[in-house]
């Protein structure tokens, strides 16, 4: 009853907003795709989830402020015209976006014949495991994010681009930040707050121990402490998991670190006392980002009637503290294998007892199998298989897992 509940809830807010839409003298044709939770007409589509949480989260005032921005967003979008650099250049700003989110917008994914044209495709320069630069131009109501065919026809490169994006996010930007146990919490608010972590001198300062390590788990939320302030990673960590969890708009808590300028993924060793939470917050980013990924594919997947099974990323943890992700190589199966610390091979032919055959590291699967193993070029990286390892290669695998 309460997912039915939910169900319905969510149905009343799309069909509000695409009223809205036309009201404003949108497009009148959105159709309200459920399973999706978005609005789609002709190539555009509004996925509704971000708003609907900002929107369920607001009070008084605030909830007719999203629904109204969300209705400019989604009436305009397709008559963003960034063909002239003159009419947007002071407009542009340099972002951090997901990876994932910037995948998405390619495409719905492998096997499908809709991805997005070459042209069409974010502008991106990775820094870390999960997190790339991009660039944006800032309207009144919503952002549009800058495409190869958008540098083509500035006869520009990213790298000048975005050197002006940045220029314009480092001179709207003024040090705000709050003590929140032993760590700091940007206040700025704007959207724009994950993506000051381009800004370097930002932190400088700061009474930090060490590199300023930070954690982006949304885009309204920065948090920084020092690499040698144990408690306050460990602290600053945790919370940003609840933020990921709870908040609009979520990114994930994986951690960044600042040395002599440039943002990395933040490791320690394993003698660390923060190892373990620096693993946890590292591998609940996969977990997230994977899951999204796989509820999607899933649906397009269900709606294009292919028969491809999309292998669920899992995270474990051991008694010892260390946390280990998985995955299942079923045979007879044609499946999307994420990239896992360890794969489990499944044999349905097999006793109950014994149908798990193998287990074997990921660098040990792509040394002995990596001729079975096709690379989709999906992000969060997938991999299709379609054919069982030989009993010699599974042998393999067991004398070396």
């Amino acid at each position: 009853m309460l997912e039915f509940l939910r169900r319905l809830a969510r149905d009343r807010f799309a069909k509000r907003v695409r009223r809205a839409i036309a009201a404003a003298g949108g497009p009148a044709d959105f159709v309200y795709d459920r399973a999706a939770f978005a609005l789609r007409r002709k190539e555009a589509t509004a996925f509704l989830g971000n708003t609907y949480q900002s929107y369920r989260q607001a009070r008084g005032p605030l909830r007719a402020r999203v629904l109204a921005n969300a209705v400019a967003a989604f009436a305009r979008r397709n008559d963003d015209d960034l063909s002239d650099f003159s009419q947007v250049e002071s407009s542009l700003v340099a972002v951090v976006r997901e990876r994932a989110f910037l995948a998405a917008l390619e495409g719905p994914g492998w096997g499908l014949g809709n991805a997005s044209a070459p042209d069409v495709r974010p502008v991106q320069a990775a820094f870390s495991q999960w997190f790339s630069k991009a660039l944006v131009v800032d309207y009144p109501t919503h952002v549009a994010v800058v495409n190869r065919s958008h540098l083509k026809s500035w006869g520009m490169t990213f790298d000048e681009v975005f050197a002006l994006g940045l220029a314009k996010l480092r001179d709207s930007t003024l040090p705000r930040f709050r003590p929140e146990n032993g760590y700091f919490v940007g206040e700025w608010h704007d959207d724009y707050d994950s993506s000051r972590i381009l800004i370097p001198s930002l932190f400088d300062d700061l009474p930090l121990d060490g590199d300023p390590v930070v954690t982006l788990p949304n885009r309204r939320t920065l948090m920084v402490a020092g690499a040698n302030q144990a408690d306050a990673i460990r602290a600053m960590l945790a919370k940003a998991e609840t933020i990921v969890r709870d908040l609009a708009k979520p990114q994930n808590p994986s951690p960044l670190v600042v040395r002599n300028g440039v943002v990395s993924d933040f490791r320690v060793a394993s003698t660390s006392p923060i190892f373990h939470a620096v693993q946890r917050a590292r591998k609940f980013a996969g977990l997230a980002t994977y899951t999204d990924q796989k509820a999607n594919l899933d649906r397009h997947y269900q709606q294009s009637g292919k028969d491809i099974f999309v292998a669920a990323f899992t995270l474990n943890q051991a008694p010892t503290g260390q946390y280990t992700s998985s995955s299942v190589w079923s045979k007879g199966v044609a499946t999307l294998l994420p990239e896992t610390d360890v794969v489990m091979f499944h044999d349905a032919d097999q006793p109950e007892a014994a149908r798990m055959v193998a287990r074997a590291a990921w660098h040990q699967v792509t040394a002995v199998l990596g001729d079975l193993m096709l690379d989709t070029r999906l992000f969060p990286p997938r991999h299709f298989v379609a054919e069982f390892p030989s009993p010699e290669q599974l042998a393999i695998l067991r004398a070396n897992p």
